[in-house]
């Protein structure tokens, strides 16, 4: 009966009457109310789901807490001191006191009784106010091409029971959560709260999408498990995913011909820093603005003279065990397999080891990256170490120009592109993956190799029907 009389403002906010009416999602535990006033327990609702997104976003420890702080819980949960203290003394959450200022922010966790979830609506004007104000403060100021992936969002359909179904036989933990040392019930706990945080944000017909300052888009598809996608369609029709193979190492040797093309190339590259406004670069009629020079510098590689200081560099990064023409062919990690290795475990090892952690413990795998393409390790570990990087962590440095210049492809160019060419096209996207119907997959294709033409690569993408 609520939900017959609920109506939505232009913002997604729900009314009920001429009361704003928020709707959050609580534990199924009767008892972490007890004794809680209504406008008391709003909060509180409000409170515990902020640990949970966080915690479903993959940002817990290894116990499920996570680090969140004072300032960013108080914009939406006014008595915050009181409500955690009543929440704490419920036995409902968990929260450490090793809190540095500037350094190291208290860290919450909902009690592992408490994380299974049903969904209550709450009539609090102050309280939905302040929920959406952080909402539009997250997504900022979206791009043209930002808001036309957001419409996409609300075609969506996602078969819950399916879902759940599917997650209740999962029989393993993969490898990447094993270091939060998550149970196997844990484990399906957290996916089948994913997918009920999916099908409820579908239902609200409010789908959220924020980008970040390196220009990737967040939302709750690209968070959503991948053994579930298959529950997700339009129209009936499962979705067709159009995944780049060699990703993050096809796009360092993108970043290796810049970083190799001049001096004013490498200053750019090592003095990069976020940024929020503009990270696709300026905006061009028709597409982004390229990066930088790489696509002059790599057909300029074609038939330069090795004599030349520059020319000889390049040659150097891609003539040596055909790096770049290895990673458009999709298979780098099966040249660096050795026999009886996985080749997940191996992929995971070198994107962490490799690309992205910092260089202070030993590790075998580096140690084959280096000795396979040593000119190209001598590259990735300046981008991590040099003096010119503004950054506390450094090492952090060759992350983020990677998650760049994905984003900038993909993003900035491929989606910004389709946008312009077939605004009705329905287009999701997984950060270095884009999804669509059967009707649109060799137009999507098309776009996408014609842009990674435009710099002179050939990549290879892997198509897959989600059903």
């Amino acid at each position: 009966m609520l939900q017959s009389i609920h109506q939505r403002d232009g913002l997604g906010r729900v009314f009920l009457g001429n009361r704003h009416t928020v709707r959050l999602s609580v534990p199924v535990d009767g008892r972490w109310s007890q004794g809680f006033r209504p406008d008391f327990e709003s909060e509180a609702a409000q409170f515990i789901q902020t640990i949970r997104r966080r915690w479903l976003a993959n940002h817990g420890d290894q116990t499920g807490a996570v680090a969140i702080k004072h300032a960013y819980i108080r914009k939406t949960v006014p008595r915050f001191l009181e409500v955690r203290d009543r929440l704490a003394g419920n036995g409902v959450i968990d929260f450490d006191k090793k809190f540095v200022p500037d350094k190291h922010s208290m860290r919450y966790r909902v009690r592992p009784e408490f994380r299974t979830t049903r969904v209550a609506d709450y009539s609090n004007e102050t309280l939905c106010r302040a929920i959406e104000n952080v909402r539009l403060e997250a997504e900022g100021n979206p791009l043209p091409v930002h808001r036309w992936l957001r419409e996409s969002l609300k075609l969506l359909e996602f078969d819950l029971d399916r879902a759940l179904a599917i997650v209740s036989c999962v029989d393993e933990v993969p490898e990447k959560r094993r270091k939060r040392v998550l149970t196997l019930d844990d484990y399906r706990l957290m996916l089948s709260e994913q997918c009920k945080a999916f099908k409820e944000e579908l239902t609200s017909g409010t789908p959220e999408l924020t980008c970040d300052q390196h220009g990737r888009v967040h939302t709750s598809f690209s968070r959503l498990p991948g053994i579930v996608r298959g529950c997700v369609s339009i129209g009936g029709e499962p979705l067709v995913g159009l995944d780049l193979k060699n990703a993050q190492p096809l796009f360092l040797g993108m970043v290796a011909v810049d970083f190799q093309s001049s001096s004013q190339a490498r200053n750019r590259i090592l003095k990069y820093e976020p940024n929020t406004e503009q990270p696709y670069g300026r905006q061009q009629r028709g597409g982004e603005e390229p990066p930088y020079s790489f696509t002059t510098m790599w057909r300029k590689l074609q038939g330069v003279d090795s004599n030349r200081v520059y020319g000889k560099r390049l040659a150097d990064i891609f003539s040596q065990n055909e790096y770049l023409a290895t990673c458009e062919q999709g298979k780098l990690y099966e040249s660096l397999l050795l026999p009886g290795e996985d080749r997940d475990w191996l992929k995971h090892r070198i994107l962490v080891d490799v690309l992205y952690g910092a260089d202070d413990y030993e590790s075998p795998i580096r140690e084959r990256f280096e000795g396979l393409f040593p000119h190209l390790h001598k590259i990735v570990t300046t981008l991590k170490t040099s003096k010119l990087i503004a950054t506390p962590k450094p090492h952090k440095h060759l992350s983020w120009l990677l998650q760049n210049r994905e984003s900038r492809m993909f993003i900035g160019t491929i989606c910004r592109r389709i946008m312009d060419e077939r605004p009705s096209m329905p287009l999701f996207t997984i950060h270095d993956a884009c999804c669509t119907t059967a009707e649109y997959i060799d137009f999507l294709e098309a776009v996408a190799m014609d842009e990674f033409a435009r710099l002179g690569v050939t990549p290879t993408f892997k198509r897959e029907t989600y059903d």
